[in-house]
């Protein structure tokens, strides 16, 4: 879909900008109170380069357009990335162009070189969102010091799209089993004891247990022997539950434990007020479970 362009740009003198300026009105003085020949070509040929300056960065900002905005997955409190696909439409290219956000000329990364003519070129630009749930991308800027670097020149693209920003994930310290434990509540689990899973605690020995988990250090100041108990990673299975009116810490921490534990392998569900996503595995169920916790407490 191509988003209309709003037509107006403007045009804001940069340090050289200033500079060239300055030397021009200098020599503009000098030539009028000197009435040197010399001094007037040379104020001509400054006042023709800037106006030649002025028409090319036109020209460059010309026929541009934003064709789409995509995203992969974005967090809270997290840098992410915008893919976004600016297409020209002129029969002559565009060179060094930046994409940004803001009318205000600051932290311009990634910039696009060249957009031969009928052609188009994504670039990712850097967000940081501070909250999760649906965020509105209404338009987008573009800029250029093209040709000289006299001035930026920029103009507002129309770009409408709506950006789905995943809760804040953070580091869940221990094991998730102990964290599950400790969040009492919210969390319902059907779980095995297993070789290979997270470390659950201790037991008294049994006969046929393996030898190598036994924890000796236990029985030297004991005497008796235990066993280090594991969940069985291929029978965990876990539903989160979470009410619509969470806290935005009890809605991180669920999504965190989601993330971790669908890392895992594990089968993961997801139950809400309104809601009931039931326990699966793998990158769909991930981006469904966190898809449902961006919206909760939104209409």
């Amino acid at each position: 879909m191509k988003f209309p362009v709003f037509r107006k740009s403007r045009v804001k003198l940069r340090r050289w900008g200033y500079v060239y300026a300055g030397i021009t009105l200098l020599t503009g003085f000098a030539a009028v109170n000197s009435g040197n020949n010399l001094l007037y070509i040379i104020l001509a040929f400054l006042l023709a380069l800037m106006a030649l300056s002025g028409f090319v960065s036109f020209l460059n900002m010309a026929g541009l357009s934003i064709l789409y905005v995509t995203y992969d997955e974005i967090y809270a409190k997290t840098p992410g990335y915008i893919k976004i696909s600016i297409k020209n439409s002129k029969s002559f290219p565009s060179f060094l162009l930046f994409v940004g956000f803001k009318p205000e000329i600051a932290d311009l990364h990634s910039p696009i070189l060249y957009i031969p003519p009928k052609s188009e070129k994504n670039v990712s630009i850097r967000v940081y969102y501070t909250n999760r749930g649906p965020w509105g991308l209404n338009s987008v800027y573009l800029y250029s010091p093209f040709p000289f670097g006299f001035t930026w020149r920029f103009k507002k693209l129309k770009a409408k799209a709506s950006i789905l920003v995943f809760p804040h994930i953070i580091h869940i310290s221990g094991s998730v089993e102990e964290f599950l434990r400790a969040e009492n509540g919210f969390i319902s689990s059907s779980t095995r004891e297993g070789t290979g899973g997270d470390f659950l605690g201790l037991r008294e020995y049994r006969r046929g247990d393996p030898a190598y988990r036994i924890y000796w250090k236990k029985h030297k100041k004991e005497g008796d022997l235990y066993i280090k108990q594991f969940l069985d990673e291929g029978n965990k299975k876990i539903i989160l539950h979470i009410s619509e009116n969470a806290s935005e810490k009890l809605i991180e921490r669920t999504a965190s434990i989601a993330c971790r534990l669908l890392e895992q392998g594990s089968l993961v569900g997801l139950k809400t007020d309104r809601d009931f996503i039931p326990p699966s595995t793998g990158r769909l169920q991930k981006l469904e479970i966190l898809k449902t916790l961006a919206l909760l407490g939104y209409d």
